[in-house]
């Protein structure tokens, strides 16, 4: 068996260049699935939420969303509008998300500030005087190498 050089090498450094643009594309889809996807919840809550209140009924829906994944959706639907810590407090109830809280507003900013710290948000805006929070947009996809 003979040294090997980085001739060698190349196929293989090719092939898993190729497979993880392929990846990459492939998390791209499905993070825009998930985007359309919480784009049809949030309708559909809102609108069963409307219903019920023309019913007559309190619209409670078991959730599986915590409040954190509930403000990002909040916030996610309406990407591009600033939020401050009571409109997002308001969007939530809009969207029929149960406020078991007595104090929903705090939960609601600390929550807010947490998502600051961590990049989703954007909390430099100033709205009637306070402090608002717009989603990050997704940066745009640079074009992929053939």
């Amino acid at each position: 068996m003979g040294i090997m050089t980085s001739e060698d090498y190349k196929p293989a450094l090719e092939k898993i260049l190729k497979d993880l643009r392929e990846s990459k594309q492939r998390h791209r889809s499905l993070v825009e699935q998930a985007e359309d996807e919480e784009q049809r919840i949030a309708h559909l809550r809102q609108s069963a939420s409307a219903l019920s209140s023309l019913c007559g009924e309190q619209f409670e829906e078991e959730d599986e969303f915590g409040l954190t994944d509930a403000i990002r959706m909040a916030l996610r639907t309406q990407a591009g509008v600033v939020f401050t810590a009571i409109d997002v407090k308001n969007r939530l109830e809009q969207l029929g998300y149960p406020q078991k809280s007595e104090n929903a507003l705090a939960s609601v900013h600390t929550v807010l500030k947490r998502l600051a710290l961590k990049g989703e948000v954007d909390d430099t805006a100033i709205k009637d005087n306070k402090t608002a929070y717009r989603w990050k947009m997704r940066l745009p996809v640079p074009p992929q190498p053939k």
